[in-house]
Formats: C-alpha cells, sequence, structure tokens
C-alpha cells in the first residue's frame, strides 16, 4: 500500500523524533528525518521524489527558503511556546499535543480524508 504522503519531520530532539516517526508511520505516512534546517536542506537535495510536507520543531530560516523554493510544499510547526513566530501559511500546532491532534492537522493540510 503506497503512502499517504512523504513527510519530512525537522526536530532537534532525537526522542521526540522517534515518537513523531511512529506516529506517522503507523498513520500510513512515509517519513524522513533530520535534526535542524541545514540537515532538511541535504535530505531534500538527496532524495528523489516529492516531499508534501515539513514537520518542524520551530521557527528556522533554513526550512522556510525550503518551502519557499517548493510551494506545493506544506509546513506544521510544533512550538513549545505559543508565542512562537513562524513563517505566513505555516501551520502551527503547541506541544505537547495528542497524537490525534497531529494526524487530523496533517490530513486537513494534505487534503486526505479520515481514514
Amino acid at each position: 500500500m503506497p503512502a499517504l504522503a512523504i513527510i519530512l519531520i525537522v526536530e532537534r530532539e532525537p526522542p521526540v523524533r522517534r515518537v513523531l516517526r511512529e506516529i506517522l508511520v503507523r498513520a500510513g505516512y512515509a517519513v524522513l528525518e533530520a535534526r535542524n534546517g541545514q540537515a532538511a536542506r541535504r535530505v531534500c537535495e538527496q532524495h528523489h521524489g516529492r516531499i508534501d510536507a515539513l514537520l518542524i520543531d520551530g521557527p528556522d530560516p533554513e526550512t522556510e527558503n525550503l518551502a519557499n523554493a517548493q510551494p506545493h510544499l506544506r509546513v506544521l510547526g510544533l512550538s513549545g511556546s505559543a508565542r512562537a513566530e513562524f513563517a505566513p501559511g505555516t501551520h502551527v500546532l503547541t506541544k505537547p499535543l495528542p497524537p490525534q491532534a497531529l494526524l487530523n492537522t496533517l490530513r486537513t493540510m494534505l487534503g486526505h480524508s479520515r481514514k
């Protein structure tokens, strides 16, 4: 069964990346990972195929550049602070969050119906 979409997780903390990956893979998404915006740029350059969304752990100029260069790319920002200032057009959720909130937001962003 093909993945619903390919999500690139950009998260500094390895344990948080692992949890996010597990949630997304169980929901049917394919997942790529990077620890910061610079590593995310390298992942995008090396990945042969479309990446549908970035899941980022805070505002980052490098990830904003990636999103600006690929207009189809959707961005979901996760932040421990409700006051974090992400780029316009970024969907934002505040951590900690229930897995279902993450999945519902991704489905809405990417236009997927609920399974």
